[in-house]
């Protein structure tokens, strides 16, 4: 039986199995301790649920490239249905404001590129390309600047000066909302039949 690892190399295995780490590395490390315990390749690729190819494949990776190499996984992704300049082109549509949600890009994606994307992949190509949903807001992004000086001067103009009392609209008494006073029968506990005694 041939021995793979010194005490070092197992106790940095088992940190980084109890550690948070992709599934597809855990499977690896697994393969590599298994070895060194003396278990087969067919039992390892058994319980790990892996071609044995898989299994010697990764314990090949072990012994020509070293330890270091079996944590690092290679796979790139798909690169999309979308070119760079149509990527570039959704960004630009994107960024004036026109979109609401992500069925809206969904159907943009479709009339313009002739591309279909389903709700999900919609809202992860979004997310892949660097744009985030904001809830709306009532904020005005573009307000103008002497819009908003004219109102202050007209209202500064008409606010009332602290010695002076505005008259009132209204010949009623104002009502205050929302304050509780007490009744002038509060805390009187009298039922009728003590009061006709």
């Amino acid at each position: 039986m041939e021995t793979l690892l010194d005490k070092k190399l197992r106790r940095r295995i088992d940190k980084l199995l109890r550690s948070n780490i992709h599934a597809k590395v855990q499977k690896r490390l697994y393969v590599v301790l298994w070895i060194d315990e003396g278990k087969s390749i067919e039992d390892i690729a058994t319980l790990l649920h892996v071609s044995s190819r898989s299994v010697r494949d990764w314990l090949g990776i072990f012994r020509k490239k070293g330890f270091d190499a079996l944590l690092v996984l290679h796979y790139k992704g798909d690169t999309g249905n979308l070119s760079p300049a149509q990527i570039d082109q959704l960004k630009a549509e994107i960024q004036t404001g026109k979109f609401h949600c992500a069925r809206q890009i969904q159907d943009y994606l479709q009339k313009t590129f002739q591309i279909a994307y389903s709700l999900s992949g919609t809202q992860r190509l979004l997310r892949r390309i660097g744009c985030s949903y904001h809830q709306i807001t009532g904020f005005l992004f573009k307000a103008k600047r002497d819009k908003q000086v004219e109102f202050i001067n007209d209202y500064e103009a008409n606010r009332p000066k602290p010695d002076e009392k505005k008259e009132s609209t209204s010949s009623m008494p104002a009502i205050r909302s929302g304050v509780w006073k007490p009744s002038s029968a509060a805390g009187c506990c009298v039922d009728n039949a003590s009061r006709l005694a």
